[in-house]
């Protein structure tokens, strides 16, 4: 299997800047664009598995939130959702979001289905979006297990994927995923590559590919290990800064 980019995308913005969970529309269909000019081709989940094809792309939308179908009726090519099963046809207003997150609608399970009749695949991305970093063991199972069992029987499918809540995805989480035979997803950006952990694979971020700079090409040329370091110093610099501002404010 050649290695290519998984990549994650929350909420989707016609007006304002990017930010770290919800990127302007504009942006991504100018990075869709230059990715197609260099030859790269977006597929699910699911045709990633099964493709040869050098250049893929694997676009990931967690949370699947309502403001995804203008670029997936724009790009006409499948994705992922991940789904946070307890908020299906709500907000995404559960308990452990950051104040500072804008409140947006969750897609229905009629849209959800429109999307998987187009080709798209669906993950499971727990029942209520908690921070397993501070779940007991028990919580960590149930939260996987119900949320993949829900939407097996809501959509009449086999839910072979999982995105860990905030990317935090402790030994318990890794070992119930795998014990489910499903195939997993953190934050930890990289490539998938053949030696990868089918337990907590990397994704990029869409919010450092639609930015100027170096990361923007990565969709189509694998980063070195020395440039994902810079990237995670970077990612945990913005981070630092974020919450200096909020308890400033």
């Amino acid at each position: 299997m050649p290695p290519f980019p998984v990549v994650t995308v929350h909420g989707i913005s016609r007006f304002g800047q990017t930010g770290p969970v919800c990127a302007n529309l504009l942006k991504i269909k100018q990075w869709v664009s230059l990715c197609r000019t260099h030859d790269c081709i977006f597929e699910s989940c699911d045709s990633t598995t099964n493709s040869s094809f050098s250049k893929k792309i694997c676009l990931t939308f967690d949370d699947a939130l309502v403001s995804i179908l203008e670029i997936a009726e724009w790009m006409k090519s499948p994705g992922t959702i991940f789904i946070v099963t307890d908020f299906v046809g709500k907000t995404n207003n559960w308990e452990s979001q950051p104040g500072w997150v804008k409140p947006e609608k969750c897609l229905s399970w009629s849209q959800i289905r429109e999307l998987v009749d187009c080709g798209w695949s669906v993950g499971a991305h727990s029942c209520t979006h908690p921070d397993f970093n501070r779940c007991s063991k028990e919580k960590i199972q149930f939260e996987i297990e119900t949320s993949k069992k829900l939407i097996e029987e809501r959509l009449g499918l086999e839910c072979r994927y999982f995105a860990y809540p905030y990317g935090h995805a402790p030994a318990t989480a890794r070992e119930m995923t795998k014990e489910l035979g499903m195939i997993a997803f953190g934050t930890q950006p990289g490539w998938v590559n053949s030696h990868s952990d089918t337990s907590y694979l990397p994704r990029l971020d869409i919010y450092d590919l639609i930015q100027p700079g170096l990361a923007s090409t990565w969709a189509w040329h694998e980063p070195s290990r020395l440039q994902l370091q810079m990237m995670n110093y970077k990612r945990m610099a913005g981070a630092t800064l974020r919450k200096v501002r909020r308890i400033a404010s």
